[in-house]
């Protein structure tokens, strides 16, 4: 029987787990001898192209939800656990460049097997992605990406806030589970081995290790080698040899559980030449890819010595069409394996969700279509548990609500509109009032991100900030000089920006009657100024934003209704109309438009209201009247990379 162990090896640290645990001692037993030199230049992959169905024609280049450099070529030495480091790490890279120097049992390199990263939407979260495993081991989320793509999840682990301290010690934790899997595929043969026979039968697989490459017939019908999760499973062991062996079996699944028992299910006595035991044993509780694995020995060991739980802990049962949590499992056993354990053979298996998983709709496409220019502005940091605590003992009338939001929602910063490849007008106190106020502008690039191509909340295409361009005019709570430009980061180096752009109006003063429209995820309940909390609605609902765009019919008013300026459009639901149309909380940024001969163009960007209702009108930045300042907002952008800064207007130049 042939050897499969280099090849599984090679794609062994693809096995999923999610980080959490506290710092941990080394791992195992022996660490490998030293690693060849290895090549500078990483040999990656590109990106595969999403699948070309008429549901996703022109969807091209895979979107990721990780910020990652492609599918490694070839093989890492064998012998450590080998992780590159992504250049999204940002300032942090220095210090967890030396945290892993100073894991004997890990190799930085950019031929690995590992790659360190952030995942897109969430930057500051750092992720360990399988570089080995193929889209085949990929997960397709429920959500859709920009243009109504389909978003890919790789092969990956979460590890925690890229600049927490404790972050580095989960990272160690899961990787001293990756090291520990590895030195069980690696242990060496002893006379007999080969000699042992595996075989497994379930509802969908009938495989042998003495030929793991035949077809898997069920019927009479080839299909593929996948169990369920928790499925009952036949083990037939064999021993083909002519000397007596003791042998133990287990799965190393795609939680990094090990669990060995021997094959006669507890009575650990050696198999006989020639003899067959046959028994029973449940399918990993993990979806994804999973080793069935054989060991022998002379004499008898403790499988005990040999199994870990796993990134999530023992007696844990996930399937893949719901979220990962945090693992839960703080122990990364630091025991050498036991004296005698050897290897006799493994079979790769392909574990399926048990679980009959819901299929999510596309949404609506024709809005989208509508609407290809729309961006949102989301906060990455998440409200603590302490945060949330204090809002749930508040009174009702009182409260924000923050447990009844989903994760999009709690997110949800503003609105925003694409006028130019990566540039995107939105209201100046988006990005410079509140948290963002003062000496704080700055973190509004760090912690905000984009997102375009979608009219949900959550979806679409996510971008990091560049940089920002505010109105020199703009002061906190003034509602004067609202409007900033804002500049996107590529994914990768040289990847495009969305280009998809509005066109600008002309004009700045529009005839009371004037049809608009306006857009956003704000929220939908009427409030009135002089409520003290905008989270209630008059009704005494709990506002939140949509998950999906709203967008209504507003018409300009009279200038002497809204005086408030030249350089400010007032509209309002047009009179007569029996659903009531109003931009509120969480609008801010968002774009007011006219059609004109079927032709869209942005006249206004949402800065305020004196309320939520439709007699109440909404006043706009008037965008053709601010036309100079953002021609030299873009001219300050393209020199003024990573920064966040304050624009004159030439307009008010004397």
């Amino acid at each position: 029987m042939r050897d499969f162990r280099p090849r599984m090896i090679a794609v062994l640290l693809g096995l999923l787990a999610i980080g959490g645990a506290p710092a941990l001692a080394q791992p195992v037993d022996t660490v490998a001898p030293a690693a060849p030199a290895l090549s500078s230049e990483p040999r990656r992959a590109p990106l595969p192209f999403s699948p070309d169905t008429d549901r996703y024609k022109g969807c091209g280049t895979a979107q990721l939800n990780v910020v990652f450099e492609g599918l490694l070529i070839g093989n890492s030495p064998l012998g450590t656990v080998s992780v590159r480091l992504n250049e999204s790490l940002g300032d942090a890279e220095p210090q967890i460049r030396a945290f892993l120097a100073s894991l004997d049992f890990v190799t930085v390199t950019p031929n690995a097997d590992f790659e360190l990263t952030t995942l897109v939407d969430y930057p500051q979260t750092m992720v360990l992605v399988d570089a080995k495993a193929g889209p085949e081991h990929w997960r397709m989320l429920p959500r859709k990406g920009e243009n109504n793509c389909p978003v890919y999840e790789p092969r990956q682990f979460m590890v925690g806030d890229v600049t927490s301290g404790s972050s580095l010690a989960l990272l160690k934790a899961r990787l001293a589970e990756e090291f520990r899997g590895m030195k069980v595929m690696s242990l060496p043969q002893i006379a007999g081995s080969r000699d042992i026979e595996t075989c497994i039968k379930a509802m969908k697989v009938v495989v042998c290790s003495s030929n793991p490459d035949a077809p898997n017939v069920i019927d009479g019908e080839e299909r593929d080698r996948e169990l369920y999760t928790k499925e009952e499973t036949t083990i037939r062991v064999r021993n083909r040899g002519s000397l007596r062996r003791h042998v133990y079996f287990g799965f190393l699944d795609d939680s990094r559980r090990i669990d060995f028992v021997s094959v006669r299910n507890g009575a650990d006595r050696p198999l006989e030449p020639g003899e067959v035991v046959e028994f029973s044993h449940p399918a990993p509780a993990f979806d994804g890819r999973s080793y069935a694995m054989t060991l022998t020995s002379e004499a008898p060991i403790d499988p005990r010595r040999i199994n870990q739980a796993g990134a999530y802990g023992p007696g844990a049962h996930l399937v893949a069409c719901k979220p990962r949590p945090p693992a839960t499992n703080t122990i990364a056993l630091t025991d050498p394996l036991p004296a005698g354990a050897a290897y006799a053979n493994s079979l790769e298996i392909e574990v399926q969700s048990s679980a009959l998983c819901p299929r999510v709709g596309g949404g609506d496409v024709a809005l989208a279509s509508l609407v290809p220019w729309m961006a949102q502005l989301y906060d990455t940091r998440p409200f603590t548990a302490a945060q949330i605590a204090r809002d749930n003992q508040r009174s009702v009338q009182d409260r924000i609500g923050i447990s009844a939001l989903n994760a999009e929602q709690r997110e949800h910063h503003c609105g925003g509109t694409l006028i130019g490849p990566g540039l995107v007008l939105t209201a100046a106190h988006c990005v410079a009032e509140g948290s963002f106020a003062g000496v704080n502008e700055a973190k509004a690039r760090q912690t905000l991100r984009v997102r375009t191509g979608s009219i949900d909340l959550g979806e679409g295409r996510s971008y990091a900030i560049d940089s920002i361009a505010i109105h020199a005019g703009f002061v906190a709570e003034r509602n004067a000089a609202d409007i900033a430009l804002i500049k996107l980061k590529p994914a990768s180096p040289g990847a495009p920006l969305p280009a998809k752009a509005v066109a600008l109006s002309e004009n700045s003063s529009f005839a009371p009657g004037t049809e608009f429209e306006t857009y956003g995820w704000g929220f939908s309940g009427e409030w009135h100024s002089g409520r003290s909390n905008p989270h209630v609605s008059v009704s005494g609902a709990l506002q939140m934003p949509t998950e999906r765009l709203r967008y209504g019919p507003l018409t300009a008013i009279a200038p002497q209704r809204c005086p408030l300026g030249l350089r400010v459009i007032c509209a309002a639901s047009p009179p007569g109309r029996a659903r009531q149309v109003f931009t509120c909380f969480k609008d801010s940024g968002g774009p007011l438009i006219r059609t004109r001969s079927g032709k869209q163009e942005l006249v206004g960007v949402v800065n305020f209201s004196k309320g939520c209702s439709g007699p109440v009108p909404t006043a706009f930045a008037a965008v053709a009247s601010y036309g100079r300042w953002i021609d030299a907002a873009k001219v300050w952008l393209a020199k003024n990379s990573g920064r966040v800064g304050r624009v004159s207007d030439p307009a008010l130049a004397r």
